[in-house]
């Protein structure tokens, strides 16, 4: 994963955002930790949305603090990540 970098004319650090799709999520409590973790949650008919925005290796410590469950359907790709442009100036995590 790419660190995070400084604006050469602004000072300010890049922001990283990333939207991610996971499929055959099952257990009680998943959504709600993900909102407490600092990401947007929301139910599809394709899966479980998550959005998180914010500095690269605040992103990437999101992504760590996913439950194992999560972490393995990630690595089989069962989750599906997408990058976006960034919404917000202050970063959203």
């Amino acid at each position: 994963m790419p660190k995070s970098t400084l604006n050469s004319q602004s000072g300010e650090q890049s922001l990283r955002r990333i939207h991610l799709l996971a499929r055959g999520v099952q257990g009680v409590g998943f959504r709600p930790y993900v909102y407490q973790l600092g990401g947007f949650v929301l139910n599809t008919g394709e899966g479980v949305v998550i959005e998180v925005e914010g500095l690269p290796s605040t992103v990437e410590q999101f992504l760590e603090a996913l439950p194992q469950d999560t972490r393995i359907l990630r690595a089989r790709a069962g989750l599906h990540e997408t990058p976006l442009p960034c919404e917000t100036a202050g970063g959203g995590v």
